[in-house]
C-alpha cells in the first residue's frame, strides 16, 4: 500500500472529469482507509465533488498589442483546440495555449474564465483569451571569427539579418539573412603591400514559414521554404550553389509515438549538376511510450498487493 501512489491515481481521475465538462471537480479530503488486520486487506474511499457539468459561451480574444502588429482573427481561431458550446476541457485549453505561443508572436498568452463580457451562468463558462505580443521585427548586423576543424584556419567576416514574425498579418515568418567571409585570415593578404589573394565565401537566403496551412484531423500540417545561395572560391576554385528546400512540419496528437514528423523536399543546384530530393522525419517525445510502460508495469505490481476495495464517492 502507497498513499502517493493512491493520490496519483485519484489525481488523474480528477484530471479525466475536469477534461469532460466537470470544471468545478476537486478532491474532498484526504482518502479514507479502512483495514481489515484479519484478512490483510485495506479498503480506500475518496470523495470527488464534480459541481454541474460545464459548457464552453463566448470566446473573447483580447489582444495585448505594445505597438506591434495584429494577427488575424482567424488564424488565432485555428489555434484554439475548443469551441463555443462543447464541453469545458481543461487539457483542450492547455493544448491551445500551446498552439498559440507557437506561433511565435505572443510572450504571454493566459486563457480563463471571465465574466466581462458574458455573464457566467450555472451551465456556462463564458471564456477570455488575452494575448501579449512579442517585439515581431528583429535586424541585426555584425562581424565574426571562427576556426573550421577540418581546416584549421581562421575565417573573418560580417553578416545581417532581417526578421518579421508577422509579415502578412497571419504569424508568417519572413527572415532574410546573408554574410561574407574572408577564409584563411593569415593568408589572405601576403606580402607588403598586401596582395588580394582572393579567397572569399558569401552566403544569401531567406527563410519563410507559414505556421499553419491545412488542419487534417488532429494532424497541423505548417510549411517552410528556404531558399539559400552559397559562394565560395579558394585558390581560383569555384563552389557555387543554389538549394530550394520545402518543409512541410507534421505536428501530430501529443498521444501518439511519433508526435511530430517533418517531409523535406531539396532541389539543389550546383556547377556539376543537379542533386536531387530528400524525404526526411523528425520524431518528438519518443520517452513518452517509455514513460507510460513503466506505469503500466507499476500498476499491475500495485494490483498484486492486498488492496481490493477502492470506492470513489461523487457530489454535485
Amino acid at each position: 500500500f502507497s498513499e502517493k501512489k493512491i493520490l496519483q491515481e485519484v489525481g488523474r481521475i480528477n484530471s479525466i472529469l475536469q477534461n469532460q465538462g466537470y470544471y468545478y471537480s476537486k478532491i474532498v479530503g484526504r482518502p479514507i482507509v479502512t483495514s481489515d488486520t484479519l484478512n490483510g486487506i485495506d479498503s480506500i474511499t475518496v470523495h470527488i465533488q464534480t459541481g454541474k457539468r460545464q459548457k464552453i459561451g463566448e470566446i473573447t480574444l483580447v489582444d495585448s498589442l505594445r505597438g506591434q502588429a495584429k494577427v488575424a482573427t482567424v488564424m488565432k481561431e485555428k489555434q484554439l483546440e475548443f469551441t463555443s458550446g462543447q464541453w469545458y476541457s481543461r487539457a483542450k485549453v492547455q493544448q491551445s495555449i500551446g498552439n498559440l505561443l507557437s506561433l511565435g508572436t505572443f510572450d504571454q498568452v493566459i486563457i480563463d474564465t471571465s465574466s466581462q463580457y458574458m455573464p457566467v451562468t450555472d451551465s456556462t463558462l463564458p471564456m477570455e483569451v488575452l494575448l501579449q505580443y512579442k517585439d515581431l521585427q528583429d535586424y541585426g548586423a555584425g562581424l565574426f571569427i571562427n576556426q573550421r576543424k577540418d581546416e584549421g584556419y581562421l575565417n573573418l567576416g560580417l553578416e545581417a539579418e532581417y526578421i518579421n514574425r508577422n509579415i502578412f498579418g497571419a504569424a508568417q515568418v519572413f527572415n532574410p539573412f546573408g554574410n561574407i567571409a574572408i577564409t584563411d585570415v593569415n593568408s589572405f593578404f601576403s606580402g607588403d603591400n598586401f596582395v588580394l589573394r582572393d579567397q572569399f565565401e558569401r552566403q544569401l537566403g531567406i527563410k519563410f514559414a507559414q505556421p499553419l496551412l491545412w488542419t487534417i484531423d488532429n494532424a497541423r500540417v505548417s510549411f517552410g521554404f528556404n531558399p539559400l545561395y552559397s559562394f565560395r572560391k579558394y585558390n581560383r576554385i569555384k563552389f557555387e550553389t543554389y538549394s530550394f528546400p520545402f518543409k512541410f512540419p507534421i505536428r501530430l496528437d501529443k498521444r501518439t509515438y511519433f508526435d511530430t514528423w517533418i517531409v523535406v523536399l531539396v532541389y539543389s543546384l550546383c556547377q556539376k549538376g543537379i542533386l536531387a530530393v530528400m524525404v526526411c522525419f523528425a520524431l518528438h517525445n519518443c520517452q513518452r511510450r517509455t514513460k507510460l510502460s513503466r506505469c503500466t508495469k507499476r500498476k499491475k505490481r500495485w494490483e498484486r498487493q492486498a488492496l481490493s476495495n477502492f470506492a470513489l464517492t461523487f457530489e454535485n
